[in-house]
């Protein structure tokens, strides 16, 4: 592969049009070859925009997209759809390598990543991932700083008191990080992991952790966007009981589909579980990483632009899910 390696990023997203520019921009400018956007909903702003981007592939996942599929229809929960999406683009595409991961979740490289995937002999590698936590009440949508996995149960229970249940090893969101696969190789793409068609099982490679990148993983850009990501994912049809969320996540579901019409107490949980205050920065010692992210410079080499404010992002998620709003009496 050497110089010519190639290597692409693949989400499905249902997402204001400024954060998917930011993703495709993003990873564009970090050297990917390919970045590939699959659309749950039509966006015509982000469709426009990223027509003429070198590199971006958009398709709408409308009902001809999935007549024509191998499917026939669409899975009925995201997850589904996310394998499917990215698996198309893992079976069909000229790259050597490919990354699932969603709109919300950004390649960060600390290293020659390309010369450590062309070293590699693996069939995956782990990205390990940082989670943002907001700070106060930031103005822009990528403020804040990062945590990472922290082993200390009782660590964990000291600093984040009542809302320590609804975290895993002091994350909101997951902690395992997310797979990079080599092509041509007999895998489905999965959320984190792809999965072996012979086995239909998670791959069993040797575990081999990327040392010159990492996944940024906005667990929710705003309170709101924490707030509905929450609400959709109780609504989504449950094929086996319990879910698969994991204890910590089912709380905050159970917790967001209880509080919807509760304002006070549901930010009060989110500020809880998805930010941290300057003391407990502090108490995280290692755990914590302040570290800046701002994808306008790369979106600027792409001409692109997007209002990247709390106020606006919020202003476009309330108008793309006022159905989701008014059904559960979200008041927030």
């Amino acid at each position: 592969m050497g110089a010519a390696l190639r290597w692409g990023v693949v989400g499905t997203m249902d997402e204001p049009a400024a954060l998917i520019l930011a993703w495709v921009a993003h990873h564009l400018a970090l050297g990917a070859t390919e970045a590939h956007v699959f659309l749950d909903r039509p966006n015509p702003e982000a469709e426009a925009a990223l027509r003429d981007v070198p590199g971006c592939f958009v398709r709408l996942c409308d009902d001809g997209y999935w007549a024509a599929s191998s499917r026939g229809e669409p899975p009925l929960r995201h997850t589904g759809r996310q394998k499917f999406d990215s698996t198309e683009v893992y079976r069909t595409r000229q790259l050597d390598w490919v990354l699932h991961c969603d709109a919300d979740e950004f390649v960060d490289v600390t290293g020659d990543f390309l010369g450590e995937l062309a070293g590699q002999e693996g069939r995956v590698l782990r990205l390990r991932n940082l989670e943002r936590v907001r700070r106060g009440a930031p103005q822009d949508i990528f403020e804040g700083s990062f945590r990472g996995m922290l082993a200390d149960a009782a660590l964990v229970e000291e600093i984040y008191g009542r809302w320590a249940g609804f975290l895993e090893t002091g994350m909101a969101g997951y902690c395992e990080g997310k797979d990079i696969a080599r092509t041509d190789e007999p895998f489905t793409m999965g959320v984190h992991f792809p999965i072996d068609t012979a086995t239909l099982k998670t791959h069993t490679d040797p575990f081999v952790e990327l040392k010159t990148a990492r996944l940024l993983h906005f667990d929710g850009l705003t309170p709101l966007h924490v707030a509905l990501k929450l609400l959709k994912r109780a609504q989504e049809p449950t094929y086996k009981d319990p879910r698969k969320f994991g204890a910590h996540r089912t709380k905050q579901i159970r917790f967001a589909s209880n509080h919807a019409g509760k304002p006070k107490q549901f930010a009060q949980m989110i500020e809880g579980v998805f930010g941290a205050t300057a003391d407990q920065a502090v108490a995280l010692g290692g755990g914590h990483v302040e570290m800046a992210f701002d994808p306008r410079s790369a979106m600027a080499q792409f001409g692109l632009e997007a209002d990247l404010s709390v106020v606006g992002f919020d202003a476009e998620l309330r108008r793309r899910e006022a159905g989701l709003i008014a059904e559960v009496g979200l008041e927030f």
